[in-house]
């Protein structure tokens, strides 16, 4: 049976599109190809420029009973904002076939038709195609409908800062040493850690560079991922280990500690000098000088010095010693604890009297001196001549006996005196010196000179009358504070009738 040619101009396109919350009226338009009409439904405004969604149909402008045309549908987003949960529903009219789409859809049931979008990304579109064959003549009525999901959202990020702390200090120092303490805070976290502030108490005895017994840094804040560093230099006050902690704090109660130790040594230098006590005037004396590290820790650069005082003077030294003016100095180079090093010098004495030799060591850190005492003397030489003036002499004549004693060495003779013994053959005239003269019998005695000083001469005249012939010895004895025992001289005269 053929249809009516008014029959044959009718068009499918009495569709109707159902939009979730409301309807917007459709357009109907040719396209430039006649055969094929466009309905086009913009929601919610039915105009494309003001809606969010546009969906349009594409079918034949003409169908035949029997012959397969094709069903499009686009679905457009019109804004720049992703469309969420979207779900296109078409049903076709039990009289229309549906043989096949080119998008299978969700799900169906009979003549209803479920495509179930996701997710439609902004000014994205979508094809839907379905394969159908009307099998009568007629009006055939189509709809398809749609549902969506918009949505504003507000993104915020979840974030935790962290906080890590890191302390580092030399394992070794001296209380005279610049003691590096290195810090380092990082944050690990995935938020900014506010208001970072590193505190340090020091160890008993410990400050720093402005005398201060803590440390107080201000790091300010910390974004993820960032570190910061800070070098403080402190002294130490006392010997022996120490181990403190450092915190760090953040807002929000975030806090970080870290621990260093410190081992706080010093050299302790000893100095022992070897002297003789006692010197003589003019003969040269040995100096021997010990340095001792008694320390635990290494003593720098150690240098040793011996100064002498006015009166003594240098004439050797070992080990390389450098003489300046009254001071020989030796380099040490480095002792180790428990080292030591002896060196010497040889000093000449010109000068008597009671003197300090002073040796000083110094050495990074640490320094000592010693003293040791030296008395230089001097040596009393004393010299007795005995002369007569005349010889031989006459039985009744006089002679005249001269006595010289002379100091010859370096140092004062003291209670010098002289006793004169005359023989039988003699008697006492007179006598004359120094010091008063006493006759008792045959012996003659003179008070005690106090101090005959070096190369003072001291002279005595005693004279006598012979009484008897014969070779007469006039023997005179001299003794002094320093003699051990008595310096005896005779002087012989021969007295002849």
């Amino acid at each position: 049976m053929k249809a009516s040619p008014a029959l044959r101009s009718r068009v499918a396109r009495v569709l109707v599109l159902a939009v979730v919350g409301a309807l917007a009226a459709p357009t109907v338009a040719q396209t430039a190809d006649r055969r094929f009409l466009q309905q086009t439904v913009a929601y919610p405004t039915g105009s494309a420029s003001t809606s969010i969604v546009l969906l349009e149909h594409f079918f034949p402008a003409e169908l035949r009973a029997g012959r397969d045309f094709d069903y499009i549908f686009r679905l457009t987003n019109l804004t720049r904002a992703d469309l969420q949960g979207l779900v296109l529903t078409i049903e076709m009219p039990p009289d229309v076939d549906v043989k096949g789409y080119e998008v299978a859809p969700t799900r169906e049931s009979g003549q209803t038709f479920i495509w179930e979008v996701p997710q439609l990304r902004a000014e994205q579109s979508l094809n839907f195609r379905l394969r159908a064959v009307a099998s009568r003549v007629g009006d055939v009525v189509a709809c398809a409908m749609l549902a969506f999901r918009t949505s504003s959202c507000a993104a915020a990020r979840v974030v935790q800062p962290g906080l890590e702390l890191l302390k580092a200090a030399p394992p070794e120092a001296t209380p005279c040493d610049r003691i590096p303490l290195r810090f380092q805070v990082y944050n690990p976290g995935s938020g900014v850690a506010q208001n970072v502030v590193i505190r340090d108490t020091l160890p008993r005895g410990w400050q720093t560079e402005d005398a201060k017994p803590e440390i107080l840094i201000n790091v300010g804040d910390l974004a993820p991922g960032q570190a910061k560093e800070a070098v403080v230099f402190v002294r130490a006050g006392a010997l022996g280990m120490f181990d403190n902690v450092a915190t760090a704090t953040a807002a929000d109660g975030l806090s970080s500690q870290a621990r260093a130790s410190t081992r706080i040594v010093r050299c302790n230098l000893r100095v022992t000098q070897t002297v003789p006590d006692v010197r003589y005037l003019g003969r040269s004396a040995r100096v021997d000088v010990t340095v001792e590290n008694i320390g635990d820790a290494p003593a720098r650069d150690a240098q040793l010095t011996s100064q002498l005082p006015a009166g003594l003077s240098v004439l050797a030294a070992s080990d390389n010693g450098r003489l300046g003016g009254s001071a020989v100095t030796w380099a040490l180079g480095t002792l180790a604890p428990g080292e030591r090093r002896t060196v010497n010098l040889t000093i000449d004495t010109r000068q008597i009297g009671n003197f300090n030799t002073i040796s000083t060591a110094r050495a990074y850190c640490c320094e000592s001196s010693a003293e040791a005492p030296l008395a230089v003397r001097g040596v009393p030489a004393i010299l007795l001549e005995v002369v007569d003036l005349d010889d031989p002499i006459e039985v009744g004549a006089n002679n005249t006996y001269e006595i010289s004693v002379l100091n010859q060495g370096s140092a004062d003779g003291t209670n010098v005196q002289i006793t004169c013994v005359l023989p039988t053959e003699q008697e006492f005239v007179s006598a004359d010196g120094p010091t008063r003269g006493t006759i008792t019998g045959k012996e003659v005695t003179f008070a005690p000179i106090p101090v005959l000083a070096p190369k003072q001469t001291a002279k005595y005249r005693v004279v006598v009358r012979g009484i008897g012939t014969g070779d007469v010895r006039f023997r005179v004895t001299m003794n002094s504070d320093q003699l051990r025992q008595p310096v005896e001289e005779t002087e012989s005269t021969y007295i002849y009738e």
